[in-house]
């Protein structure tokens, strides 16, 4: 069957050719007489109402739009960088256009309904030509909008201004000669003219459009590679492949327009309209595909430098991220037109997408695309979100100060990590599904059964399961953040990682300590809103009270408007007077001030610093540690010297401790 309708089409071809070399000598006479009949047989009386259906239309069109033009004038002479603003101006630009267009072909269609018999051929053939006027002057009003050639400043894509013009002035011609084509080909068939010609000149005006293109591309070689040649990374040199492709684009440009003015022509004169469809598919991809990947890339640069997508993680991978995801959509529009092409090429008649493994391959294989970029183009957004809040690393040779006791991280920081993992997961277990999805896989046995084996690991793991949701509820009740210094009862230090299950604790001596959330009874967290330091200053018996607690008021006083540690109290330096006495002639007596957390220790170094300059200053003594030794009925000077060295050692060998 496939091998009869192979040949059935191989001899429609046969047949229509030779019905064309039958007809082709009096091609010409079969078009003047089909323009006769599409002019109703006169070869002026079209001119006046179509020059009164003109001039009716566009002066209506500058009547009605006087102010809308005074208002793309000033559009046109703005400046801006802000995408927003250029594709506001861009908006309003093709919406004042259109505006006038649509006044015109109003005000022409109503001189066309009044002057022209609406039973005639003319009638027929004049509203063509005005719907042939109005298509060329919308698309000419969308290539302004996106080349800009007299609005540099406000040009959505990145183009020199010369550029600019030059593939206006191109788009323009190309788009003139497109129409006239479809005016010509629809009005000779309405006009009754010999089917096999129609479709013949049909083809010859295809290829007079494929030839203005090919020359397009080949006079715009260099500058077409300059502007694609700018939406890939410019720090690595290009690759041997790419070197190859832009040397060797324009004649695979050329030999890819050609495969598909021969596919539709053949489509045409066959009258095979399900080969035509599919060639138009790859035609307009083809057409679309330089304004589309230019206004992606544009909208791409713009992208990635919003305020939201600024992180230290997303600026590395700015560059990379463009290439990929402009890369993939250039592959999909390549892919979709090499697909609808060779589909057309199927002489068997078994149809790809007609047979039940072929729709399934073709379909998963676009699911299976379409899901992994827009789970990477995901990735990358919600990374750079997260990167905002990532933590900072931690300076290994930066000086530790202090016991811990610093302020933490934020909370979005402290989640940041856990949540980006979360995220990861989640992402993978969704892709990997959507593609078994796609392949065919029943994945409901697979969820079921994963469930099946999640319950039984929940049975046998239950310390697991048990510090896994201890850790989500500290977390939920803020109990601790990176970067803090928290008491566990059986160890301290400084918080330094948070994973799913437990946390690392760093002690200020150095010390590594991991500890499942499951096992934390109590938490103290000395990192939180301030810090309160008491500092003992061990003093004389006979030292003046009065006096040390009044310059320990005006120290206070000094420090508090230091420039430097001004800042960091909460609290000024105060006296809380004598705190206790000590049996070894000393009494204790203490001062405290309020900071916030990490920076009490560079203020007590600097508080005690000053106390001492201070009270050497005012003659106040610190009191040493003393033993008396009394001796009943023994004179000092009768002691030889081994006799009180013996005293000594005893003495300070019977000396109690004294606490801290």
């Amino acid at each position: 069957m496939a091998e009869d309708l192979a040949t059935t089409k191989t001899l429609d071809f046969h047949d229509e050719f030779e019905t064309f070399l039958s007809a082709a000598p009096n091609w010409a006479g079969e078009i003047a007489a089909a323009t006769g009949r599409a002019l109703d047989g006169g070869t002026t009386n079209w001119l006046l109402p179509l020059a009164l259906i003109l001039i009716v239309g566009f002066v209506s069109e500058r009547l009605g739009c006087w102010k809308l033009n005074s208002l793309n004038r000033t559009i046109r002479a703005q400046q801006s960088d802000e995408w927003s603003v250029v594709f506001g101006y861009a908006v309003f630009r093709i919406l004042f256009d259109l505006a006038g267009i649509l006044i015109f072909a109003i005000a022409a269609w109503i001189v066309l309904y009044f002057s022209v018999d609406r039973d005639s051929a003319l009638y027929e053939t004049l509203g063509a030509l005005l719907i042939s006027v109005v298509t060329f002057r919308g698309c000419l009003v969308v290539a302004r909008a996106i080349l800009a050639p007299a609005s540099e400043g406000i040009r959505p894509v990145a183009l020199a201004n010369d550029v600019a013009i030059a593939f206006y002035r191109w788009v323009a011609t190309f788009i003139a000669l497109y129409v006239a084509a479809i005016f010509v080909g629809e009005t000779l068939f309405a006009a009754e003219m010999t089917p096999v010609l129609v479709r013949a000149l049909v083809v010859v005006n295809g290829l007079i459009l494929i030839l203005v293109l090919m020359l397009f591309v080949w006079s715009n070689r260099a500058r077409s590679a300059r502007i694609f040649a700018t939406s890939g990374p410019t720090s690595e040199p290009p690759s041997i492949l790419r070197q190859v492709f832009a040397q060797s684009w324009p004649f695979m440009l050329m030999a890819w327009l050609t495969a598909l003015w021969v596919n539709w022509g053949y489509a045409i004169f066959t009258n095979d309209v399900g080969r035509e469809k599919s060639t138009e598919i790859s035609w307009f991809i083809t057409l679309l595909f330089p304004v589309a990947d230019r206004l992606v890339h544009a909208l791409l640069n713009k992208l990635v430098r919003l305020e939201i997508l600024k992180g230290t993680g997303f600026e590395a991978r700015r560059a990379r991220f463009v290439s990929l995801v402009q890369t993939c959509l250039r592959v999909i529009m390549v892919v979709v037109a090499l697909a609808a092409l060779a589909v057309t090429w199927n002489v068997t008649g078994d149809k790809l997408y007609d047979t039940a493994w072929g729709e399934r391959a073709i379909g998963a294989a676009i699911d299976i695309g379409l899901t992994i970029l827009i789970a990477y183009i995901l990735y990358e957004l919600v990374m750079s979100l997260l990167d905002k809040h990532m933590p900072e690393e931690p300076d290994q040779e930066a000086e530790i100060e202090g016991e811990g006791g610093g302020a933490g991280a934020s909370r979005g920081e402290t989640l940041a990590p856990l949540l980006r993992g979360v995220f990861v997961v989640i992402l993978v277990i969704v892709v990997a599904l959507t593609v078994l999805t796609a392949l065919g896989v029943q994945i409901l046995p697979l969820i079921a059964g994963a469930s099946i084996v999640g319950l039984a690991i929940g049975f046998g793991s239950q310390k697991l399961v048990q510090d896994v949701i201890s850790g989500v509820f500290f977390l939920i009740d803020d109990a601790f953040r990176r970067g803090e210094y928290i008491d566990l009862g059986v160890v301290k230090g400084t918080v330094e990682k948070i994973s799913v299950r437990s946390m690392q604790l760093r002690h200020h001596m150095g010390a590594l300590h991991t500890i499942p959330f499951g096992e934390i009874k109590y938490l103290s967290n000395y990192s939180r809103d301030w810090v309160m330091m008491k500092l003992k200053l061990r003093l004389t018996y006979d030292t003046d009270v009065e006096k040390v607690r009044k310059l320990i008021k005006k120290l206070g006083q000094e420090l508090a408007v230091d420039e430097e540690l001004g800042p960091k109290f909460l609290q000024p330096l105060k006296s809380q007077g004598v705190f206790s006495m000590e049996d070894d002639s000393a009494m204790i007596f203490r001062v405290k001030f309020m900071t916030r957390p990490g920076d009490q220790f560079v203020v007590r170094k600097t508080v005690f610093a000053k106390i001492r300059e201070l009270f050497e200053r005012e003659g106040i003594e610190f009191a040493h540690r003393v033993v008396t030794v009394r001796l009943d009925g023994v004179e000092k000077d009768a002691l030889t010297e081994q006799e009180m060295r013996q005293i000594s050692g005893a003495a300070l060998a019977a000396r109690p401790e004294s606490g801290t």
